[in-house]
């Protein structure tokens, strides 16, 4: 894992609610990560946009965002789940009414044979790379300005290069065809055509215990079928084509109607917010229904009943991020006797080569800087993750 020094930014434009200055989030950027590495990135509440991580701050934001996942395996879609998908396999492939559930205990609804049933000559669905293309911008850009009403100056190729394209993994040949296997890997798109027009992409992190889901766009002209639920059906249903356990949804909000259909799907599970701090006994993940009736009074829930930590005492440190407390990061107790040398290399980038330094080459008036750059990531992501990092520096 090879990142930037970390930020944590105090304001943030929220783009749920729509508040100013009224989100708060730690961030870096990641030049390398395994998809491993980013796995058990996002078992700690991690999330990226292109090749930036970020951490949101749950309880000083104000729309706190919770790591949700799904367990494929045990789910069982809905009848308004099961008939918006006929309805679309209809429209797209002429398919019919076959697969409704039907009585008996060898007639149950069968999600893989549903979401293929349409596929033929009219309709297609494939696993392309996440490489940049002309068709697939005018769709981005299409979305954008129709489902998100930007401007047409506001949507531009760099803008969906850097958010649907880029990533930090180890990059594969674009001109090999993605096989569907358990050896598949990193950042895809999975490609909607209908009678030879690309009408809707899933951007997809394939990584080894999950499918994560990044973004979807879609044609408005097929906003009728309620496509966010044929794609959530569409990648549920990859992930049990690819033996992965778990289906990540991204973020759940409760406060946010467009964020909080997510329950929809179960079994569910949210990640404790302050989960350095769990018993080991109760884990990490916990059912969605221990937090909904908590959420319905206060944005921020978290079910550790232990003092928030206060790390200025124990650390002695200025650190913004330190200072906010932020759920989920190591306790200071854990940090106190850390020496980030120990864990977090420093190195520079010298053409098309990568040089470790040691702090003393760094100018005596930034290294309290540097050194507390190495710690904040060992509090981020944890000791073991940490002892592989570099931070690239100059």
């Amino acid at each position: 894992m090879k990142v930037s020094p970390g930020h944590y930014r105090e304001k943030s434009h929220c783009g749920y609610c729509g508040g100013d200055d009224s989100s708060r989030i730690y961030g870096f950027l990641a030049y390398e990560l395994t998809v491993k590495e980013y796995q058990e990135l996002v078992d700690r509440g991690l999330r990226r946009s292109g090749v930036f991580v970020y951490k949101p701050d749950l309880a000083k934001s104000c729309c706190p965002q919770y790591t949700i996942r799904l367990r494929v395996e045990e789910f069982r879609p809905g009848k308004e789940h099961r008939q918006g998908l006929n309805r679309f396999n209809r429209f797209v492939g002429g398919a019919g009414n076959a697969h409704k559930k039907k009585k008996g205990k060898n007639n149950e609804y069968s999600l893989l044979t549903a979401i293929h049933e349409a596929e033929g000559e009219d309709f297609e669905v494939r696993l392309e790379s996440s490489e940049f293309s002309q068709e697939k911008y005018e769709l981005f850009r299409h979305y954008q300005m129709h489902v998100h009403n930007e401007t047409e100056d506001e949507v531009s190729e760099e803008q969906f290069r850097r958010f649907l394209c880029d990533n930090p993994f180890p990059r594969r040949d674009s001109s090999e065809p993605i096989e569907k296997n358990d050896g598949l890997r990193g950042h895809v798109h999975q490609t909607y055509y209908h009678k030879g027009r690309l009408i809707a992409i899933g951007v997809l992190d394939v990584l080894p215990h999950c499918v994560s889901s990044v973004y979807f766009i879609w044609q408005q002209d097929y906003a009728r079928f309620g496509m966010g639920k044929i794609a959530s059906m569409q990648e549920i249903g990859l992930a049990l084509e690819l033996n992965k356990p778990y289906y990540y949804m991204g973020y759940y909000i409760h406060s946010c109607p467009k964020m909080k259909y997510k329950a929809q799907y179960r079994p569910s599970y949210i990640l404790e917010p302050r989960l350095a701090e769990c018993d080991e006994a109760d884990g990490w993940w916990r059912p969605i229904e221990d937090f909904e009736s908590k959420l319905d009074e206060s944005p921020y829930v978290t079910l550790v009943d232990k003092p928030t930590p206060d790390y200025g005492d124990h650390l002695k440190t200025d650190s913004k991020l330190f200072a906010s407390a932020m759920p989920g990061l190591l306790p200071p107790s854990e940090l106190q006797n850390v020496d980030p040398k120990d864990f977090v290399t420093l190195v520079v980038d010298d053409e098309d080569d990568e040089i470790p330094i040691n702090m003393h080459l760094i100018r005596p008036q930034f290294r309290t800087q540097v050194k507390m750059a190495q710690l904040e990531l060992i509090a981020i992501v944890g000791k073991d993750l940490a002892q592989n990092a570099r931070i690239k520096v100059g």
